[in-house]
């Protein structure tokens, strides 16, 4: 059993979306292009991973955020939090940069949770948790893989960002969110207290 093409859409437009608001700080608009990904691309060593689940009664979303820890993220993280401070190691920075993945990975959950929200009751999230170098992609297909999609955010024609969803779940699902849901979503926020 597979979901339908459009509940397979809609969940990639959760991933894109998602991505995109709340990494808008490093992403400028004009900058980047979004491109879909394959499993291929992502398996580079090149890139750290977080990963963070939406869960419901019964089914599993797991979100996988890559990202490159490079001099160039670097830049891009500490401008967009006006952080001028003197540097003092190569890996102050590169923590810098994973902290700012697992707070920028925390208020995508959040989005993503509130987007699946609209179709689905009971849903919790969870921590987001930086992956071992050792998590193979292939370590996330099972039987109950329904659905998967991946998008990348590229710079002159190299990806600096990219995410994965995985949708896994033992019943069929029926996520509807058309082009309409997200355009409405524009400079609509949500404060959330822990």
């Amino acid at each position: 059993m597979t979901f339908s093409v459009s509940t397979q859409e809609s969940f990639g437009r959760v991933l894109s979306y998602g991505l995109r608001s709340t990494a808008s700080n490093i992403l400028a608009a004009g900058s980047l292009a979004e491109l879909k990904a394959d499993e291929a691309i992502l398996k580079s060593d090149a890139f750290k991973r977080i990963m963070l689940t939406v869960s419901g009664m019964n089914f599993r979303i797991i979100f996988i955020v890559h990202y490159k820890n490079n001099d160039q993220m670097v830049g891009l993280v500490k401008q967009s939090s006006q952080d001028n401070s003197q540097v003092t190691s190569n890996n102050q920075n590169y923590e810098t940069v994973d902290a700012f993945f697992l707070e920028m990975g925390n208020r995508f959950c959040g989005e993503a949770k509130r987007l699946c929200h609209e179709a689905f009751d009971c849903l919790g999230m969870s921590t987001p948790y930086v992956l071992s170098q050792m998590t193979a992609m292939s370590d996330m297909h099972s039987k109950n893989l329904k659905s998967s999609h991946h998008v990348q955010f590229c710079d002159q024609g190299k990806a600096l960002i990219a995410g994965s969803i995985y949708v896994y779940s033992d019943t069929d699902l029926v996520l509807d969110l058309p082009e309409t849901t997200f355009s409405e979503q524009e400079g609509v926020g949500e404060l959330e207290f822990f």
